[in-house]
């Protein structure tokens, strides 16, 4: 999220907050709004490398939505590009909101900023302000009216729950919009799955776990796995998964971190399986791959090996040659390439 968007959002809030308390969804760091005078702030962010940018000496997190029962004089959301988590966000900002309060709404214009005025009629808010600059949108209104209905629908429909395309075989998991591939079983995933050995064993990690697929299969395919590491930037990654792999019968550690930096606390790992991601805003691209690379050179025992998916065009083999003794592409198939790589 950019700069410019977050200035968008804060030309909607008063220059003087004068004490006011301020919920900042899906927020980065601030220190504008304590400097407006604002006796309070609260984050709500999930992502790791921005919720660890936050300065939590002066102001409070949450990972995820917290105290239902709190009120707040101004509810401000960063709104995400995912429709439904997006309708969730303002279900949880007008639950949150005091009877008096200002609510707050900022998107880029080519990341869904044309479609929040109409987001927040849906949702019963009126006399909608609005405006545009830095090519985005920000919306404001006050509480007054709402269509609890509809409030009530969106809150339902992004909660953590079972989605269809995400049953397999013995299990449906649980996961939530906004995390990726919320709603489905991606394809590399399951081929990386399909390609595998059946002999990893000892201590294995999951670098970017997600709601645990991945994790679930390890286990059942590969009997001889002792302990398993879940690892994830997203904490509803890490709610999903806990609840996915509640069942496991080896001990299993979750993690809510940035893979792109070393595991201080990471044991030393004989396996390390992944589908990074990488998409950073609009653009597709290796930078989260090679920082997975990297980091996972640094939590394995030596000769312990890597197992990765990622789709073919992805340049990610200068990285694996630099970080690994060596590597190859084990198969490639639809669009992807499965590497297997040796500290």
């Amino acid at each position: 999220m950019s700069e410019a968007i977050i200035d968008t959002l804060l030309s909607a809030v008063p220059p003087t907050l004068e004490g006011k308390s301020i919920l900042f969804i899906n927020g980065q760091d601030c220190p504008e709004l304590l400097n407006r005078g604002a006796g309070a702030v609260t984050y709500q962010q999930h992502f790791y490398p921005y919720a660890s940018q936050i300065d939590t000496t002066r102001t409070a997190l949450w990972p995820v939505f917290e105290d239902e029962n709190s009120s707040f004089d101004f509810v401000l959301c960063l709104a995400p590009k995912n429709i439904v988590e997006l309708q969730g966000m303002i279900a949880a900002s007008v639950k949150r909101l005091s009877p008096e309060g200002l609510f707050v709404m900022a998107a880029a214009n080519d990341a869904g900023g044309k479609r929040l005025a109409k987001l927040m009629t849906q949702a019963g808010f009126e006399d909608i302000s609005q405006d545009h600059k830095n090519k985005a949108r920000v919306v404001s209104a006050a509480k007054k009216t709402l269509n609890q209905e509809q409030i009530d629908q969106w809150q339902a429909a992004a909660r953590m729950q079972t989605h269809e395309a995400t049953n397999f075989e013995d299990m449906a998991f649980q996961s939530c919009a906004g995390m990726y591939g919320y709603e489905k079983i991606d394809k590399g995933a399951a081929l990386l799955m399909d390609t595998i050995p059946d002999d990893i064993r000892g201590a294995v990690a999951d670098f970017g776990c997600g709601y645990g697929y991945l994790s679930h299969r390890l286990l059942k395919q590969c009997r001889k796995v002792k302990q398993l590491h879940c690892l994830d930037a997203d904490y509803r990654a890490i709610m999903a998964i806990k609840q996915n792999m509640s069942a496991a019968q080896i001990p299993v550690s979750y993690h809510w971190t940035d893979l792109r930096r070393k595991m201080v606390k990471m044991p030393p790992l004989d396996t390390i399986i992944m589908n990074p991601p990488f998409h950073d805003g609009k653009q597709a691209q290796s930078l989260i791959g090679i920082g997975f690379i990297k980091t996972a050179s640094l939590c394995l025992k030596k000769n312990g090996r890597l197992w990765m998916v990622a789709n073919t065009h992805l340049p990610y083999e200068q990285a694996l040659a630099e970080y690994f003794y060596k590597f190859e592409i084990v198969t490639t198939q639809a669009g992807f390439k499965i590497i297997r790589a040796v500290l």
